[in-house]
């Protein structure tokens, strides 16, 4: 008799910690792609604001993003740097259950590095209006990096 309750213990136990391996990352189930329909991008720099075209790769890249958002990093609602990629969505996107981010996300922020050995960092606007600073097990870089070639490639 028991064994029989330790394996009814094993099991209960595994089904409890489950939802925490979603949460840091070490599931493959908490990376699912998050359905993006449309978004807009803007380029913000000190000579003023620049609208960036959006294609549906970058539109991927950016659902993978915030699906392996893992941990909240702090607060930046203080003051933004001088140049960063603002993206908005009309409809806002809304995570998994298991995400960090307990709201539907409408605009979020990508700031560039001040030197290159820097990272870039991912802010999420919540519903009081501050920017709040959140990591991803994706890098930026790659985002980033397709808005630029995108944007360059393209004529106006």
């Amino acid at each position: 008799m028991v064994p029989v309750r330790r394996i009814i213990l094993l099991v209960f136990c595994y089904f409890l910690l489950l939802p925490c391996n979603k949460v840091t990352g070490d599931s493959s189930l908490s990376h699912e792609p998050i359905p993006i329909s449309s978004m807009q991008a803007v380029y913000h720099h000190e000579q003023g604001d620049t609208p960036l075209r959006v294609s549906s790769t970058m539109r991927q890249e950016v659902s993978m993003v915030l699906s392996e958002v893992y941990q909240l990093s702090g607060l930046n609602s203080l003051q933004l740097p001088s140049s960063y990629y603002h993206i908005h969505f009309p409809t806002p996107v809304v995570l998994s259950l298991f995400s960090p981010v307990r709201h539907p996300i409408d605009e979020i922020i990508v700031t560039l590095p001040s030197n290159a050995w820097d990272e870039h960092h991912l802010l999420i606007k919540n519903q009081q209006n501050q920017w709040i600073e959140y990591k991803t097990h994706r890098t930026l870089s790659i985002f980033v990096n397709q808005l630029t070639a995108w944007n360059t490639m393209q004529p106006r």
